[in-house]
């Protein structure tokens, strides 16, 4: 089973976050949001911050942020893609 992380729990991180729980084909370590307020997103952990171990172990990160998010994370996601773990 794939192991996958969300960068973005808004209307389209939802959306596609309910998609995968329903097919069940993947394991949602964690949903990084930092400007929710819940704990949770759809039963999985949100969090606010990361660092690069949290990463590590990923076999995808879904991007469903603003571009800001996604510039303040570009460099972390892209270091595991290109070092692949396995």
């Amino acid at each position: 089973m794939k192991k996958i992380a969300f960068l973005g729990g808004g209307k389209i991180g939802r959306a596609m976050l309910s998609h995968v729980q329903e097919k069940k084909n993947a394991e949602v370590a964690f949903v990084y949001d930092p400007f929710l307020k819940e704990e949770t997103v759809c039963g999985v952990k949100v969090v606010s911050e990361i660092d690069r171990a949290m990463f590590e172990g990923l076999d995808l990160v879904v991007e469903c942020a603003t571009a800001e998010v996604v510039k303040a994370n570009l460099e972390l996601s892209l270091i595991h893609i290109s070092e692949p773990t396995r």
